[in-house]
């Protein structure tokens, strides 16, 4: 899910509820620098209720029964059944709803799977643009050699042909590849009632290890980075959050939401903090993901390499 501020300073907030997939996730934003991220491990279908009409721009890469991934293992198929199939579309429902509420007015949906039942695509387009009427648009991500969505299974109507020529529909035995649908909506009104935050909601959401913010902290790590490597932050673009132990560099976007909200990280880890015994003083060793995020500002301590040294050192 993204959200934007008015001068298009963004943020990529990730969710999944699969531990495994999300250890993944965190080591391959923080190997790419990424800052601007972070990751939760939140129900999916609680944000439109506790985040309503707030992103801009959200991804729901449906869990689904996986029918277009037989041609790299046949677990898929071993595993299925009509039940199965049944379960998982009223759970892609209700995730489905919940993008609904929390995609804001004239922000965008796209919803995938990597299965090629109706169940689980065209009946839940179908399922959307019925339970609200006018406040949502289907708009075309077609693509050459892909099939149109179904206008019918059976003797059951799905969606109208101008609806189905939008979305992508692909098949292994046709288009030689694995098995997906896509679509894209578009919102046009509201739907959704405003949420106000209870201290149980915000205890229950807390970080395992809190982590925290202030202006004050972002000058001092600023002034930090300037000192040790040159580095100018503009702290429009960048917020500083810490916790006992680390300093993590992500979007300010996401800081008001550190309290409403159980993240797995935020941002990417720069630096280590050291607290004096002593003196209570602060001081900070910097982390390998500090050159891969904001290396680019650096112009204190640094090499400059070609690119064939660069990949005879990877070598």
């Amino acid at each position: 899910m993204a959200r934007e501020q008015p001068d298009s300073i963004g943020c990529v907030w990730s969710n999944d509820v699969d531990s495994k997939r999300l250890v993944v996730l965190q080591a391959n934003l923080n190997r790419s620098g990424f800052a601007h991220s972070a990751v939760s491990k939140i129900n999916g279908a609680s944000f439109g209720n506790v985040f309503p009409e707030t992103f801009d721009s959200i991804l729901l890469d449906a869990p689904c029964s996986g029918e277009g991934t037989g041609y790299k293992s046949a677990s898929a198929y071993e595993r299925w059944s009509e039940k199965g199939v049944r379960d998982i579309a009223n759970l892609q429902q209700s995730l489905l709803h919940s993008a609904a509420k929390a995609c804001k007015v004239g922000g965008s949906i796209v919803y995938s799977t990597c299965t090629i039942n109706h169940r689980e695509n065209e009946s839940q387009i179908k399922w959307l643009l019925e339970t609200y009427p006018d406040a949502f648009e289907v708009e075309d991500v077609s693509m050459v050699n892909a099939e149109n969505g179904l206008t019918h299974y059976q003797d059951e109507e799905m969606i109208s042909p101008e609806v189905a020529k939008q979305c992508i529909r692909c098949r292994p035995h046709h288009q030689s590849t694995g098995g997906f649908f896509v679509v894209k909506f578009r919102k046009t009104r509201s739907i959704a009632k405003p949420y106000t935050f209870d201290k149980a909601h915000s205890k229950q959401n807390q970080f395992s290890t809190p982590l925290t913010h202030s202006r004050g902290q972002d000058r001092n790590i600023a002034k930090w980075l300037k000192e040790s490597f040159g580095m100018d932050i503009d702290l429009n673009q960048y917020a500083f959050v810490t916790s006992a132990k680390k300093v993590f560099v992500t979007s300010p976007v996401i800081v008001p939401f550190l309290s409403k909200a159980r993240f797995e990280k935020v941002g990417v880890p720069i630096a280590k903090v050291l607290t004096s015994k002593r003196t209570g003083d602060v001081s900070y060793i910097p982390l390998q993901h500090l050159a891969n995020s904001l290396g680019h500002l650096a112009t204190h301590h640094t090499i400059d390499i070609t690119p064939e040294q660069a990949q005879a050192y990877s070598e």
